[in-house]
């Protein structure tokens, strides 16, 4: 067995002081030592680890889906593009994907309205130009009626004027 010593003086009371100690004391106290860091180093990575999937099962939970599907849903549905298919887990009714789905099918849905409405108000303004050009039309054919009644007074007042100058006998 090996054996390692020390020995010291202290002048001021003339003492030596020794000490030793056994090699196999001090490697068995150092692996104990090893052993007790290695065993809170595996306890503390096994605890890390079962957080950080907790921790992801709960963000893919929250995303509804892999972020790798979200992310690219989110730019599609930002490019206008609202004919994709977005794909949710069945009883998902909290995830962002469930989330972007329902905006998808609500921008989709008031869209539709605005080309209806916008398409309502195009035959509107039709129907209103079409009853202008109507009243036009229609007062029109009142002056020309007005016109033709004119006319007719005049050609009536012309005759009777030349009714005077009629030669007998023809």
């Amino acid at each position: 067995m090996g054996k390692i010593g020390y020995v010291v003086r202290y002048a001021p009371w003339e003492w030596i002081l020794a000490t030793d100690a056994y090699v196999d004391d001090i490697d068995d106290a150092f692996m104990k030592s090893l052993y007790t860091a290695g065993g809170v180093f595996i306890a503390t990575a096994l605890l890390l680890a079962a957080l950080t999937s907790t921790i992801n099962h709960g963000i893919a939970r929250i995303l509804g889906g892999d972020p790798d599907y979200a992310a690219p849903v989110a730019d599609a549905i930002a490019s206008g593009n609202l004919d994709l298919s977005i794909e949710t887990r069945a009883g998902d009714t909290r995830s962002l994907v469930r989330a972007m789905e329902r905006m998808r099918s609500a921008l989709t849905h008031t869209i539709g309205q605005i080309k209806s409405a916008t398409h309502n108000d195009q035959i509107n303004l039709a129907i209103t130009q079409m009853d202008s050009v109507t009243q036009q039309n229609a007062a029109l054919v009142e002056q020309a009626a007005a016109a033709a009644q004119s006319l007719e007074d005049q050609s009536r007042e012309l005759q009777a004027a030349v009714a005077i100058f009629q030669v007998q006998g023809r």
